[in-house]
């Protein structure tokens, strides 16, 4: 299939709806895992956990794992929790070798100890297990349901949370999984690389507890709660070479620039984000939602108005590769090198003051057939002065540009759209058909910035 990667996209407040269905009156029988806006489910949050101690009386310290830890909430009186241990037994036998903790909490209130023990041992599970009757292990992390589990890097950072995979939903079970979103972010978190699909709904029994989100630091550090904040909603533009102003990801850069940070965050203004919310009181229906909750933005503002607490460097989020949302250099494409590169037809000078008008330029494709793109990347050199580009098709046969909606585009923020992304496709093999003859146009909009300059989109 052809990949054309070239046009970069992006605005922050662009919305992308993902795999998280709207809200249906007549909900189905059958429900497997959905994917979620994992920024909106605090993935990315340091896990603030009590003491624990296992079903056998040992204090139990999940940071202590060298490679990463999963907890998986159980209960002996859910069905679908049963029907998972003999699967989770397996899974806990393979990462115990690779470094990986396996802890099963059991957080029905009225399970008594004896019969976990008995649905442990009837499924093959040897791994720990605690008896959480009060619920605080579930607090902490906002659990949801009987059958969520969590990934926590060596740091004490949810990388996951979700279903373990589809093979047993509400309503049905299947021999083999389609999808591993568990045992795939597991393995991202040995590799130290990006978790491809960070949340997902965790078809079981509800919990029905008040929070939903990861708890936070009652009094936030840098190191503890507001790095992580910044790293999940802000660096994606505030980076060195970024489109923002200042970088996020450093302590130094953050305090300087706190008063800043509280008048936009406290104004709403930052990050941006302007899409409807959800209707129905569920998850976002956004994938890239980079709203902040109530409570990050508390403590954002209680950090930057406060003392600036640095914290312990020793819980500081791990320095993560970068991810999708980041915007790099005008040099690199984050997409990998494109199978076709098209470049706008002469350099565009923008002054250092003034208003420009849009500007607006055509490539002529020159294909004698369809393409099918499988991901697109729009690339200014001039990233601080650029608002946004749009690139649309102009249909050979009409000669008219198709307004209805866009090939692609850039906003500061995101700049490329790669179909075959899980989030986006929720498994589903998806691509943009380029009619063959196609002409491109391109909508250029710059903001002259105090310092002359000029533009090449790719």
């Amino acid at each position: 299939m052809f990949r054309l990667q070239s046009i970069l996209f992006g605005i922050t407040s662009f919305v992308f709806a993902g795999a998280a269905a709207p809200h249906q009156e007549t909900p189905p029988v059958r429900e497997g895992p959905r994917v979620l806006a994992a920024d909106q489910m605090g993935v990315g949050r340091r896990a603030i956990l009590p003491a624990m101690q296992t079903i056998d009386d040992r204090p139990l310290a999940p940071a202590d794992a060298p490679s990463a830890t999963v907890l998986i909430m159980t209960s002996t009186t859910c069905p679908l929790s049963r029907r998972w241990v003999p699967i989770l037994a397996d899974l806990e036998t393979d990462w115990k070798t690779r470094g990986v903790r396996t802890i099963l909490v059991d957080v029905h209130g009225n399970d008594e100890v004896d019969d976990l023990r008995d649905m442990l041992r009837g499924g093959g599970y040897g791994g720990e297990a605690v008896h959480d009757p009060k619920r605080r292990i579930a607090a902490a992390l906002g659990a949801t349901t009987t059958t969520e589990a969590f990934v926590l890097d060596d740091r004490g950072t949810i990388r996951y949370r979700g279903a373990v995979d589809d093979r047993i939903g509400l309503g049905y079970v299947r021999n083999e999984p389609r999808i591993s979103p568990l045992a795939e972010a597991v393995d991202a978190v040995i590799d130290t690389s990006v978790v491809e699909v960070a949340a997902t709904t965790s078809p079981g029994c509800e919990l029905g507890l008040d929070v939903e989100r990861p708890q936070l630091e009652a009094e936030p550090t840098w190191h503890g709660t507001i790095s992580r904040l910044f790293a999940t909603h802000c660096v994606g533009c505030h980076h060195d070479g970024g489109v923002g102003p200042f970088p996020l990801d450093d302590e130094a850069e953050a305090v300087a620039n706190a008063g800043m940070i509280a008048r936009q965050v406290e104004r709403g203004l930052m990050p941006p984000w302007f899409a409807a919310p959800s209707t129905h009181g569920g998850p976002s229906p956004w994938i890239n939602d980079r709203s902040l909750a109530e409570d990050e933005r508390a403590a954002i503002l209680a950090w930057a108005r406060g003392a600036r607490l640095s914290g312990d460097p020793a819980i500081g989020p791990r320095v993560e590769p970068a991810d999708r949302l980041r915007v790099g250099s005008a040099a690199s494409w984050s997409i990998g090198e494109p199978d076709l590169v098209l470049e706008i037809p002469r350099e565009v000078s923008i002054p250092a003051e003034g208003y420009l008008d849009y500007v607006n330029l055509t490539i002529a494709t020159e294909f004698d057939e369809d393409r099918w793109i499988e991901a697109w990347e729009v690339i200014p050199t001039a990233l601080d002065a650029v608002h946004h580009v749009l690139v649309f098709v102009r249909d050979p046969a009409s000669g008219q540009v198709d307004r209805d909606g866009f090939l692609a585009a850039y906003v500061p923020g995101h700049r490329a759209m790669d179909y075959s992304d899980p989030r986006l496709s929720d498994g589903k093999t998806m691509a943009k058909r380029l009619p063959a003859g196609a002409t491109l146009y391109f909508q250029l909009h710059y903001t002259p910035n105090g310092r002359a300059t000029s533009d090449r989109t790719r």
